[in-house]
Parts: structure tokens; C-alpha cells; sequence
């Protein structure tokens, strides 16, 4: 064979060409083709087995940091919950101490403090994808509220406790506890008589409980009136001086007499039903220069007593 011959039809039924060349020269075009293709083929096989080798021997090194990370991950993610669990629970207690701040101060007729109170946020609940950073981000700054806060009810406090102990008479003898154990039947102010009918001023709050649970006095002082009258029954009155009085009504049994010292706390009666009554209760009152106010205000233990809606 002296020649090959090479022959090109176009699809078109155009013009056939024709290429002549040397059979050498055509075997060692096909051998260098062919040498050409098996090279690229091994070269792409072993690059891409040398690539899925390492990116598995990569994983497989990675796995455990990975694992552990993920780990950490959720124990922060708990960590930051229970910060925020603690926060909500630390706002609470703050507002709680903020009420009885300002209750203290009405009882003992001082003014309130410089500052208004921070208004506390609610509960830092915050989830999603980006819900750690949110948390954190509402974390600090309700931890920023929490510390100015606490920094203002530090001062009011340590102002209130200054002023306390310059007035332990007179704290002794204001009235700051539960007469007794119950729940208010009628408060103090406007209300319907349960005997006529019609609006009248109810002059303290009715403390509803069972017959001869122990009425305490709620203050030091000297009872003035030990006695039984036909609207109050079994009354008893107490002086405890700087202007302020105590009633004690409906009694089932007085247990002081007349011009007898008692202290805070001191059982002074029994529950009754005596008197124009409708049921066994305590009638108690507390006067302010003669007037009466209401004796909520004069309670600071109230879970000792509740409203019948509560």
C-alpha cells in the first residue's frame, strides 16, 4: 500500500473532497492520537481519585472537630436559654421589689424616689436561624436595663432603710399587717348595703373567715375602747399614737380590756358575727387624724387576705 486515501462527503451533496496521504505518516498520526487520549484518560482517572481520597481523608479528620463543635454549639445554645430564664426571673423579682419599695414609701409618707422605675421588658424567648445572636444581642440589653435598675432600687433602698431607722417608734406603731386570715368580702369606699340596699360609704374593708379565727392587732399601741355596741357588736379600738387608729368590729370575743398595752401581732379577739352583721367576719378599720383611709394601704403582708373575684 503506497497511499491512503481520505475522502470527506458533506452532508449537503456538495463537492466530495479527497486526502492523500503516506500509510507511515497516517499510522503514526493514529498511534499519537491514540497514546494522546490514553495519557489525558490516566492523567483525569488518578486526579480524580486522588481528589475523592483526600476530601474523604479530610472528612474523616474533620468529623470529630465537627462533631464536637455542633456539641458546644447546642450547650451554649442551653446555656444562653437559661441565662434568659434567669434574666426573666431576676426582672420579676425586681418589679417585685420595686412595687414594695414604693409601698413602704406610701406607708410611712415618704416621698417617692428621684428616678422613675426602668420600664422592664418581657420574656426573652427569641428563636430562628439567627436566634442565639438575637439572644444574646436581647441579653444584654436587658442585662444593662437590669444593672441601672438595680442601681436606682439600691439607692431608693438604702435611702428608705436611713429613714426607717430613724423612725422605729413610729414605724412600731403604724399598722402594716393582716388583722387576720381571709378574703375581703367588701371593700373600703362606695358600695351597695347589703341591709337597704342603697349606696353608702363602707368606712374600712370586711375580712370574711371562719368563726373565732384569731384577730391580731396589727400595730403597738393602747386600746382605748374594749366594749360591745349595737351596730359594731364586739368592738375593739386601738391608739397607736402619731394620729393613727385602729377598729376591730363584729368580734365573737374581746380578749383585751380598756388602757391595755398590746404589740403587733398580739391576738386581741375572735372572729364573730356580732353586731348588724350578715355572717362571720371582721369589720377592721384605720383612721389617719381622725379620717378614715383605706386599710389596703395599710397591709403589707396582702397574702394574707384576697377580694373574692381573686
Amino acid at each position: 500500500m503506497k497511499k491512503v486515501s481520505l475522502m470527506v462527503v458533506p452532508e449537503d451533496g456538495g463537492r466530495v473532497k479527497q486526502l492523500t496521504v503516506r500509510p507511515a505518516l497516517f499510522i503514526f498520526a493514529s498511534v499519537f492520537i491514540f497514546f494522546l487520549i490514553m495519557i489525558g484518560s490516566f492523567v483525569i482517572y488518578h486526579f480524580f481519585i486522588e481528589n475523592v481520597s483526600l476530601k474523604n481523608e479530610l472528612y474523616a479528620r474533620l468529623l470529630p472537630e465537627l462533631t464536637s463543635t455542633n456539641e458546644e454549639l447546642a450547650q451554649k445554645k442551653e446555656q444562653l436559654l437559661y441565662m434568659a430564664e434567669r434574666v426573666d426571673e431576676v426582672t420579676h423579682n425586681l418589679e417585685k421589689l420595686a412595687s414594695l419599695d414604693y409601698k413602704l414609701r406610701v406607708l410611712v409618707n415618704m416621698d417617692p424616689p428621684d428616678d422613675e422605675p426602668i420600664g422592664l421588658g418581657g420574656p426573652l424567648d427569641t428563636v430562628g436561624r439567627d436566634g442565639s445572636s438575637k439572644l444574646i444581642s436581647e441579653i444584654n440589653s436587658q442585662i444593662d436595663i437590669l444593672d441601672t435598675e438595680a442601681n436606682l432600687r439600691t439607692k431608693s433602698l438604702s435611702d428608705l432603710h436611713d429613714f426607717l431607722d430613724s423612725r422605729k417608734l413610729l414605724l412600731a406603731c403604724t399598722p402594716s399587717i393582716a388583722p387576720t386570715r381571709g378574703w375581703v368580702s367588701s371593700n373600703f369606699g362606695s358600695r351597695i348595703s347589703p341591709f337597704t340596699g342603697q349606696a353608702e360609704f363602707h368606712g374600712g374593708i370586711d375580712i370574711s373567715t371562719r368563726k373565732g379565727a384569731p384577730i391580731l392587732a396589727t400595730a403597738d399601741g393602747i386600746v382605748t375602747r374594749s366594749a360591745k355596741e349595737a351596730g359594731f357588736g364586739n368592738v375593739i379600738e386601738i391608739s397607736h399614737g402619731y394620729g393613727l387608729k385602729t377598729v376591730y368590729a363584729h368580734n365573737d370575743k374581746n380578749l383585751v380590756k380598756a388602757n391595755q398595752r398590746v404589740k403587733r401581732g398580739d391576738t386581741i379577739a375572735l372572729v364573730g358575727n356580732t353586731g348588724r352583721s350578715t355572717g362571720n367576719h371582721l369589720h377592721y378599720e384605720v383612721h389617719f387624724n381622725d379620717v378614715r383611709v383605706n386599710p389596703r394601704n395599710y397591709i403589707l403582708n396582702s397574702i394574707a387576705i384576697a377580694s373574692k373575684d381573686e
